[in-house]
Parts: C-alpha cells; sequence; structure tokens
C-alpha cells in the first residue's frame, strides 16, 4: 500500500511538473474588447530559429482565434515583444534506500540488522545543472508605448525537441487561457 501510495504521488507530482509554470499581469485600465490589432517588435532571441518561429506561431494563432488581426511595420493597436532567458539552476536529487527506508525514510522496527539494530540503509544524492528556460510576452499600446500586458512561463528545459516543442505550446496557450483580461468596472 505504501509504494502504490508513493507511485501515485510521483505520477501527481510529475504531472504537475510538466507544463510551464504562468503568470500573467494586465493594465486594468484598458479595454481590451476594443483592441482588434497587433503587430510585433521583438521576436523571441536567444533561441533556435525554429523555436523562435514555434513560439511567434503559437502567439500569433491564440491572438488570431481571439479576433485580433496581425499587422505588419507597426501598424497594429498593440505591439508585441517576446523574449527568452534560459539559465542554468543546480538541481539536488537525494534516494535513501536499504532496508531502513521504507517510502519517504519510515523507519521499519520489524529490519534488522545482523546486530540486532535497525541498519541505516544507503544514501545517494545526484547533483545536477539544468537550464531553466522563461518566455516573456510583453504587449504596449503602439500609441505612447503603454504597457497593457505580460504573460511569463518557466520550466526545465527538455534535450527533446518534440518535448520542447509540446511545452511551448502548453505554456502558450497555458498563458492566454484568460485573455483578453475581463474589463474591469469603474468604482
Amino acid at each position: 500500500m505504501k509504494r502504490f501510495l508513493l507511485s501515485l504521488m510521483l505520477i501527481m507530482l510529475a504531472a504537475c511538473a510538466s507544463n510551464p509554470r504562468v503568470t500573467t499581469d494586465y493594465n486594468s485600465d484598458v479595454d481590451f474588447a476594443k483592441i482588434k490589432s497587433y503587430s510585433w517588435l521583438v521576436l523571441p532571441q536567444g533561441v533556435s530559429p525554429l523555436v523562435q518561429s514555434r513560439i511567434v506561431s503559437t502567439v500569433d494563432a491564440q491572438l488570431q482565434a481571439r479576433g485580433w488581426q496581425r499587422l505588419e511595420g507597426g501598424a497594429g493597436e498593440v505591439t508585441v515583444a517576446a523574449h527568452v532567458i534560459v539559465r542554468q539552476q543546480t538541481s539536488i536529487d537525494t534516494l535513501y534506500t536499504g532496508p531502513a527506508f521504507t517510502g519517504w525514510g519510515w523507519h521499519d522496527p520489524w529490519r534488522r540488522g545482523p546486530s540486532g539494530r535497525s541498519s541505516m540503509g544507503m544514501t545517494t544524492t545526484n547533483v545536477r545543472t539544468v537550464d531553466v528556460g522563461t518566455l516573456v510576452v510583453d504587449m504596449f499600446l503602439t500609441q505612447g508605448r503603454q504597457a497593457i500586458w505580460r504573460g511569463t512561463g518557466d520550466r526545465t528545459v527538455p534535450s527533446n525537441p518534440q518535448r520542447l516543442n509540446e511545452i511551448i505550446q502548453a505554456g502558450i496557450e497555458n498563458m492566454f487561457r484568460d485573455f483578453p483580461p475581463a474589463a474591469t468596472p469603474a468604482g
């Protein structure tokens, strides 16, 4: 039963970690319902041209699904800028094994070593460096360059290009899930 619960918890944690962590913020004074067009000002840099193209096309698809039209040359009512930041992060994983650790380090009093005392078990620690990528999408009113919306998503960057594409897609879809923001009534 303990192994089943441990397995279930690991599966749930893996499911939570599969999608990027996404946050959004917006200017509540802007009526997003009136906006109908956008233009790109800054395409995401620091990534391969394929990843850049996937990010732009996914953001385009999200905005166009909400009735916004992409215009070239800065003619849109809103200007979009996207940035990608990749940083290295150290990850430390410790695994406890052996008879004294059944599950999450619980002591089993029935398992004893040769001397009649409980045995200590083994500890394995892995230190690794992983790349964590952050995508930032900013929107500004073209007239006056006033910031009106920001979405960010970050997650560990997988080495598998297909998995990376899935993560980009899921992250941007989550970013735009509640877009456009509802107008806040004047109080």
